[in-house]
């Protein structure tokens, strides 16, 4: 039973999310590299500037408590975390 159908898409699923993942984290480093090429000056894409994509929470750009964690997602690149976990969720899928 350990070759179950749903095993087959538990494998699948963490494959496509991965590649997902990954594809768009080197979209986001592409993007950035055209932005400073034309531009002349390095815009950060952080993690904090990924979730606001996602939601409007007030907490993004005025925090009144965490502000530890606001200032390290602040300081982390939404382009490496995503090709980070990315890479490994492929990895993982096809250990």
């Amino acid at each position: 039973m350990s070759n179950s159908t749903a095993d087959k898409y538990d494998w699948l699923a963490a494959a496509a999310i991965g590649g997902i993942l990954l594809l768009s984290g080197l979209g986001i480093l592409g993007l950035q590299v055209l932005d400073f090429l034309s531009s002349g000056t390095w815009r950060a894409f952080t993690l904090i500037d990924l979730a606001s994509v996602f939601t409007s929470n007030s907490w993004l750009w005025k925090p009144e408590k965490w502000l530890g964690v606001h200032k390290i997602l602040s300081f982390i690149p939404a382009a490496a975390t995503l090709i980070i976990v990315g890479y490994f969720m492929l990895i993982a899928a096809f250990d």
